[in-house]
């Protein structure tokens, strides 16, 4: 397997040969690239760009090493700061955590568009105050593609403390309820 790494001081990612470390391609994308899944059939990655708070659709028309070739396809707005992006194991839904917007952007990739987002601000997950930022950062599909776990980027101090001080460690996953045969979603 290929090895695919952001470059977000150029606004590219790298495809790197793992047996020699050659880089084999460099695409350019969004502005501040974080992260980047592919689909599990290898037919597509997707890149979260955090300062365009774009996610960039590059279709892979030949995986093989020695004649390797992508090209960018498509780019979806998402939300603001999207800085991580996994896939369900089914292959088909992309989730984006929108650490800058306190949401989670929900692609199709079938079609390759955007089937909704989830509020983690304005939802149990960011109890028992909804004002807070939830900022996700961290996430993970089941194998059975029924949960997604959502790390919370900065935690808050316990009792008294304020957002960003992480002094007493309250660390936060959010799991959510996905049925990715539908558009569905809930916390």
């Amino acid at each position: 397997n290929l090895i695919w790494a952001v470059n977000p001081s150029d606004d590219s990612v790298s495809v790197i040969r793992p047996d020699t470390n050659v880089r084999l391609a460099k695409i350019t994308v969004g502005d501040e690239p974080q992260s980047v899944a592919l689909t599990p059939d290898g037919q597509y990655a997707y890149v979260a760009n955090a300062a365009a708070g774009t996610v960039t659709i590059i279709q892979i028309s030949d995986p093989a090493w020695g004649t390797f070739s992508a090209n960018v396809i498509g780019t979806l707005t998402t939300g603001a700061e999207p800085w991580n992006i996994v896939n369900s194991p089914d292959g088909r839904r992309m989730f984006v955590a929108n650490s800058g917007q306190d949401t989670i952007t929900v692609i199709d990739t079938t079609t390759r568009t955007i089937i909704g987002h989830v509020d983690l601000r304005n939802s149990i997950a960011n109890d028992p105050d909804r004002s807070r930022h939830f900022q996700p950062r961290g996430l993970a599909v089941t194998l059975d593609n029924t949960k997604l776990y959502v790390t919370r980027f900065l935690s808050f101090t316990k009792a008294g403390g304020r957002q960003g001080d992480d002094l007493g460690k309250e660390g936060l996953v959010a799991v959510l309820n996905i049925n990715t045969a539908s558009t569905l979603i809930s916390d």
